[in-house]
């Protein structure tokens, strides 16, 4: 059955966000707080790729791997707070990467933002596991993208 609250996303996205609740809650990571300027995780940006050309055309859309983008509160990744980012990624690529047997997770990326205003994204970015390119067949050509381009959120 479909969480209301989640939307009509692509089922796997639904699976990975999941998957990050059990993280952040095993794991104690403290989400942000917009008013008080405290805690850990500001944001979180999630994309499916259903580019696999090792599976058949039917296949490749329930076989969906999810790029995690983390918006963590802090500089860089040398910031006092990232072994809490690290941890995190980890356990979404552990129990969601490829060694599971549903591979769900494509990718688990960073990105640090410490401004107050309303820009959800920092101009720093690291690529922390799994492949770092996202493929997508759109209109017929092949199309690689980072999590920080923009791109339509429903393609």
């Amino acid at each position: 059955m479909e969480d209301t609250m989640l939307g009509p996303h692509h089922p796997n996205i639904n699976a990975a966000v999941e998957l990050l609740k059990q993280g952040i809650i095993e794991l104690k990571v403290e989400p942000y707080d917009e008013d008080q300027g405290t805690g850990d995780l500001r944001y979180v940006q999630m994309a499916v790729t259903t580019h696999d050309t090792s599976l058949p055309i039917p296949e490749r859309y329930k076989n969906g791997k999810v790029q995690v983008s983390l918006v963590w509160n802090s500089r860089s990744e040398n910031s006092a707070n990232t072994g809490k980012l690290n941890a995190l990624a980890n356990f979404l690529w552990g129990n969601g990467g490829p060694k599971r047997k549903v591979h769900l997770i494509h990718s688990v990326w960073a990105n640090f933002q410490t401004s107050s205003n309303n820009i959800i994204f920092g101009n720093r970015w690291r690529h922390l596991l799994g492949e770092r390119d996202f493929w997508e067949h759109i209109g017929g050509i092949d199309i690689s993208s980072a999590p920080s381009s923009f791109g339509q959120a429903n393609l």
